[in-house]
Protein backbone atom coordinates (compact mmCIF):
# COMPACT_ATOMS: atom_id res chain seq x y z
CA UNK A 1 0.00 0.00 0.00
CA UNK A 2 1.48 3.56 -0.82
CA UNK A 3 2.31 6.31 1.79
CA UNK A 4 -0.69 8.40 -0.05
CA UNK A 5 -3.10 5.38 0.54
CA UNK A 6 -2.39 4.76 4.07
CA UNK A 7 -2.39 8.17 5.06
CA UNK A 8 -5.47 9.02 3.91
CA UNK A 9 -6.99 5.75 5.91
CA UNK A 10 -6.46 7.25 8.95
CA UNK A 11 -8.54 9.00 11.30
CA UNK A 12 -7.88 12.35 12.01
CA UNK A 13 -7.73 11.29 15.66
CA UNK A 14 -5.34 8.99 15.19
CA UNK A 15 -2.43 11.79 13.87
CA UNK A 16 -3.49 13.60 17.04
CA UNK A 17 -2.39 10.84 18.92
CA UNK A 18 0.47 9.83 16.94
CA UNK A 19 1.38 14.03 17.16
CA UNK A 20 1.11 13.58 21.04
CA UNK A 21 3.66 10.81 20.86
CA UNK A 22 5.90 12.35 18.61
CA UNK A 23 5.85 15.50 20.67
CA UNK A 24 6.78 13.82 23.82
CA UNK A 25 9.03 12.19 21.91
CA UNK A 26 10.59 15.66 21.01
CA UNK A 27 10.07 16.94 24.70
CA UNK A 28 12.41 14.86 26.28
CA UNK A 29 15.28 16.01 23.92
CA UNK A 30 14.40 20.07 24.40
CA UNK A 31 14.07 18.95 28.35
CA UNK A 32 17.66 18.01 28.74
CA UNK A 33 18.23 21.24 27.35
CA UNK A 34 16.13 23.18 29.36
CA UNK A 35 17.14 21.49 32.47
CA UNK A 36 20.82 21.80 31.22
CA UNK A 37 20.18 25.39 31.13
CA UNK A 38 18.61 25.36 34.84
CA UNK A 39 15.33 26.95 33.32
CA UNK A 40 12.94 23.80 34.62
CA UNK A 41 12.23 25.54 37.96
CA UNK A 42 11.91 28.78 36.39
CA UNK A 43 9.06 27.10 34.00
CA UNK A 44 7.36 25.68 37.00
CA UNK A 45 6.98 29.24 38.47
CA UNK A 46 3.93 29.54 35.91
CA UNK A 47 2.07 27.51 38.25
CA UNK A 48 3.46 29.25 41.07
CA UNK A 49 5.78 26.98 42.20
CA UNK A 50 9.74 27.39 41.59
CA UNK A 51 9.83 23.34 41.27
CA UNK A 52 12.25 21.67 38.39
CA UNK A 53 10.03 18.94 38.41
CA UNK A 54 6.64 20.85 38.10
CA UNK A 55 8.93 22.63 35.10
CA UNK A 56 9.17 19.46 33.55
CA UNK A 57 5.69 18.19 33.78
CA UNK A 58 4.30 21.71 32.21
CA UNK A 59 7.28 21.61 30.24
CA UNK A 60 6.11 17.95 28.46
CA UNK A 61 2.39 18.59 28.73
CA UNK A 62 3.46 21.75 26.09
CA UNK A 63 5.42 19.30 24.12
CA UNK A 64 2.69 16.68 23.90
CA UNK A 65 -0.03 19.57 22.99
CA UNK A 66 1.90 21.28 20.44
CA UNK A 67 3.28 17.58 19.09
CA UNK A 68 -1.40 17.08 18.72
CA UNK A 69 -1.13 20.12 16.58
CA UNK A 70 1.83 18.91 14.62
CA UNK A 71 0.19 15.43 14.05
CA UNK A 72 -2.88 17.64 12.55
CA UNK A 73 -0.96 20.08 10.42
CA UNK A 74 1.70 17.34 9.28
CA UNK A 75 -1.89 14.94 8.24
CA UNK A 76 -2.33 17.56 5.69
CA UNK A 77 1.07 17.18 3.48
CA UNK A 78 2.53 14.14 1.66
CA UNK A 79 4.56 12.17 4.17
CA UNK A 80 8.33 11.91 2.67
CA UNK A 81 11.29 12.76 5.00
CA UNK A 82 12.04 16.56 2.84
CA UNK A 83 8.80 17.27 3.72
CA UNK A 84 8.83 16.40 7.53
CA UNK A 85 12.05 17.68 8.53
CA UNK A 86 11.58 20.64 6.92
CA UNK A 87 7.81 21.11 8.22
CA UNK A 88 9.82 20.48 11.53
CA UNK A 89 12.24 22.67 11.54
CA UNK A 90 9.61 25.76 10.61
CA UNK A 91 7.35 24.18 13.28
CA UNK A 92 10.27 24.88 15.84
CA UNK A 93 11.34 28.43 14.39
CA UNK A 94 7.40 29.11 14.73
CA UNK A 95 7.20 27.50 18.43
CA UNK A 96 10.22 29.51 19.26
CA UNK A 97 8.75 32.77 18.49
CA UNK A 98 5.20 32.41 20.06
CA UNK A 99 6.33 30.11 22.86
CA UNK A 100 9.77 31.06 23.59
CA UNK A 101 10.04 34.79 22.91
CA UNK A 102 6.19 35.87 23.82
CA UNK A 103 4.47 33.22 25.76
CA UNK A 104 7.32 32.23 27.99
CA UNK A 105 7.92 35.65 28.95
CA UNK A 106 4.34 36.90 29.40
CA UNK A 107 3.50 34.05 31.76
CA UNK A 108 6.58 34.85 33.46
CA UNK A 109 5.56 38.00 34.15
CA UNK A 110 8.28 39.18 32.20
CA UNK A 111 6.88 41.51 29.61
CA UNK A 112 10.20 43.54 28.80
CA UNK A 113 11.91 40.10 27.45
CA UNK A 114 9.46 39.75 25.09
CA UNK A 115 11.48 39.10 21.77
CA UNK A 116 14.34 40.15 23.87
CA UNK A 117 17.44 37.78 22.31
CA UNK A 118 20.14 36.93 24.37
CA UNK A 119 22.54 33.83 24.41
CA UNK A 120 19.09 32.28 26.36
CA UNK A 121 17.02 32.37 23.32
CA UNK A 122 19.72 31.45 21.16
CA UNK A 123 20.37 28.12 22.74
CA UNK A 124 16.44 27.93 23.17
CA UNK A 125 15.89 28.38 18.90
CA UNK A 126 18.33 25.10 18.92
CA UNK A 127 16.26 23.58 21.44
CA UNK A 128 13.09 24.75 19.66
CA UNK A 129 14.68 23.15 16.40
CA UNK A 130 15.54 19.97 18.16
CA UNK A 131 11.78 19.67 19.34
CA UNK A 132 10.65 20.03 15.76
CA UNK A 133 13.08 17.48 14.13
CA UNK A 134 12.84 15.13 16.36
CA UNK A 135 8.37 15.32 16.33
CA UNK A 136 8.69 15.38 12.68
CA UNK A 137 10.37 12.69 12.79
CA UNK A 138 8.76 10.29 15.14
CA UNK A 139 5.54 11.51 13.54
CA UNK A 140 6.73 10.10 10.02
CA UNK A 141 7.86 6.88 11.32
CA UNK A 142 5.10 6.27 12.86
CA UNK A 143 2.40 7.30 10.13
CA UNK A 144 4.88 5.16 7.92
CA UNK A 145 4.08 1.98 9.62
Amino acid sequence: MSTATTTQSKSLGMYVVYGVLAGFAGGVLFGILIGYMKMLAQIGSILGAESAFLGLIIHMVISAITGGIYGVIASKFENNWTIALSGGLIYGVFWWVIGGLILTPLFLGQSDQIFALGIDQWLLLIGYLVYGLITAFVFSSIVRD
